[in-house]
Formats: structure tokens, C-alpha cells, sequence
């Protein structure tokens, strides 16, 4: 227990260091995009007046004071108005966060459903058709990017009187077959490049756990397949595929811009690439952060449930 505890109290400083340190690239980072607001939405004024903008929207002093200014507004929970709406940040992202969070939760959903069931049989039979089929199924997921699967989806789909909806967006309040009408593509190309992983990941895994001598061992004991593959195959395939669970996390946060472009959702990811574009720094600084720390929390969930999956895990931390 006092391993776990160490372990969970070093994951939470490393997990607030990279929030500061992903806080500091992404408020520099803005400053060194050429065109600064008021430029870009008052270029016919004069240099007095653009000074006057800047001033009233916190705009002017040197970038480390402004920096400065900003953190210590930010660590309070106070992350300014966006300088396009003049609405608090966070009710900005707050609007658009259900959306975003719904295809996370239903891309998760699709890849448990789909790609661990197919990954563990694919693996325990490993020399049938179905596991090849499931390896070049993988790879092929893993090969194809989402912007090509989702045009591809969206041209088939805008053409065909099928059940599911392209374009658009009926909120869960509406009811949950309208809502999944349009929610369920999107959804399944943001997941398809983590079916894919995810896939060839347990296959890969299951396949090495087979081949341990212990495996092996109950095996020439005569050990049922299905509880050979329940207590020892299960549970020690599930590290690798847990560490390509924090990545796809990651891709997952990522891959919902291009989802939500390509279906024109109004989610978090596009609000903030259309924020970068207008020079919106209070949003994309927000926006950033959260998704980081959101990456940041999953990963350090990931990493403290190993040493409860594999103990040996935690016994070495």
C-alpha cells in the first residue's frame, strides 16, 4: 500500500509539472504566431488606437508579464473572456464539452466492444484464418487516416437514406436514438485508428503470454483452455494493451479536431483550432490545457492501475 501511495504522489507532481510546462509552450507559443489580434480584426486603425485595443483587452506590457498576470488568474480557475464572444472562457468550452466528450466515451466503447474481443481471439488462435484477417484488418485501421475514412463516410452516408446522419447534431435532451443517429459515425471514425492498435496490440500480447513457460506449463497439466485463458492469459496481456490505452487517449483527444471538422460538430477540438485562427489566446491557452490535462489524468490512472494488474509492477516502483 505505501508503494502505491509513493507511486501516486510522484504521478501527481509529474502530471501538475507537465500541466505548467504545457501551460508555459502553448501561452509563448501564441505570442510568436505572427498577426496579433489587433492586427488581424483592426488593421485600418492607427498605431495609438491599436495600442488602445490591446490595452483594453490585456493585450499590452512585455509577454513575461502578461504571463505571469495570466497564471496566477489561471490556478484560481479564472481563465479570462475570449476576446471574439466576450464570453467567460469557460462557459465557451463548457458549452461545446458534452459533444466532444460524448464521441470520446462512445469511440472507448467501440474499441473495448470490438477490438479487444476480436485482439484475444485472434491471439489464442493464432494459426486460424481469423487471426490473420485480424492482423491485416489492424493494420489497415491503423493505416488509414481519419480525415480519409470520415470524407469517405460523409460522401456515403449524404447519399444513401440509411439510419445514421451526416452533418448536424441532436443533443442527448432530444433522445437517445436521434442523438446516436448522428453521433455514432463520427464516433466510430475517431475509434477506428484505436480499434486498430488496440487490436493488433492484444493479438501480439496474448501471443507472447502463450508462449511463457507457465502458460505452457498449465497447458501439459491439462488445463481447461477457457480457464487457462481467463486466469493467466487475461490478466498478463493487459499491460502493453493498458500502455497503448494512455496513447490512444491521447489520439483520441487529437483526432476529435479532424472528426469534428470534417462532420462541422461544434465541439471542443474545432472550437479551438477556429480560436488559433482568430488570435483567441484566453480560449486556445484554456482549451490546450485541458485537453493536456485530461491526457495527463488518464495517463497517470493507467500507470498506478498497473501495480494492480501486475504486482511486480509496484513492487519494482
Amino acid at each position: 500500500m505505501g508503494a502505491f501511495l509513493s507511486r501516486a504522489v510522484i504521478g501527481v507532481m509529474m502530471a501538475a509539472a507537465t500541466i505548467l510546462a504545457v501551460a508555459t509552450l502553448v501561452f509563448f507559443g501564441m505570442q510568436m504566431i505572427e498577426g496579433t489580434y489587433e492586427e488581424l480584426f483592426f488593421p485600418l486603425v492607427t498605431p495609438e488606437q491599436r495600442a488602445e485595443i490591446a490595452a483594453a483587452r490585456g493585450l499590452d506590457g512585455s509577454q513575461w508579464d502578461r504571463y505571469v498576470a495570466w497564471l496566477s488568474h489561471a490556478v484560481r480557475g479564472d481563465f479570462g473572456t475570449s476576446l471574439i464572444t466576450g464570453r467567460p472562457v469557460l462557459d465557451e468550452l463548457a458549452s461545446r464539452l458534452p459533444l466532444t466528450l460524448q464521441l470520446g466515451l462512445i469511440a472507448i466503447g467501440l474499441i473495448l466492444l470490438i477490438a479487444l474481443p476480436l485482439g484475444l481471439l485472434a491471439g489464442v488462435f493464432f494459426r486460424s484464418r481469423l487471426s490473420q484477417t485480424g492482423r491485416l484488418g489492424g493494420m489497415a485501421l491503423m493505416s488509414l487516416p481519419d480525415f480519409v475514412l470520415g470524407s469517405f463516410l460523409l460522401w456515403l452516408f449524404s447519399r444513401q437514406d440509411w439510419w445514421l446522419r451526416v452533418g448536424g447534431w441532436r443533443p442527448l435532451s432530444e433522445g437517445l436514438l436521434p442523438n446516436l443517429q448522428y453521433a455514432l459515425l463520427p464516433s466510430f471514425v475517431l475509434a477506428a485508428t484505436g480499434i486498430g492498435i488496440v487490436l493488433a496490440t492484444t493479438r501480439s500480447a496474448v501471443m507472447q503470454t502463450l508462449a511463457q513457460d507457465h502458460v505452457l506449463a498449465a497447458t501439459s497439466r491439462g488445463v481447461p483452455s477457457g480457464r487457462l485463458v481467463r486466469r493467466h492469459v487475461v490478466r498478463n496481456s493487459m499491460v502493453p494493451v493498458m500502455t497503448m490505452g494512455g496513447i490512444i487517449a491521447g489520439y483520441l483527444l487529437g483526432g476529435a479536431v479532424i472528426v469534428e471538422t470534417v462532420f462541422t460538430l461544434d465541439g471542443v477540438g474545432r472550437f479551438i483550432v477556429s480560436s488559433i485562427a482568430a488570435r483567441d489566446y484566453p480560449v486556445v491557452q484554456a482549451g490546450v490545457i485541458f485537453v493536456a490535462s485530461v491526457f495527463v489524468t488518464i495517463n497517470l490512472i493507467i500507470d498506478l492501475l498497473y501495480s494492480l494488474v501486475d504486482p511486480r509492477i509496484g513492487s519494482r516502483g
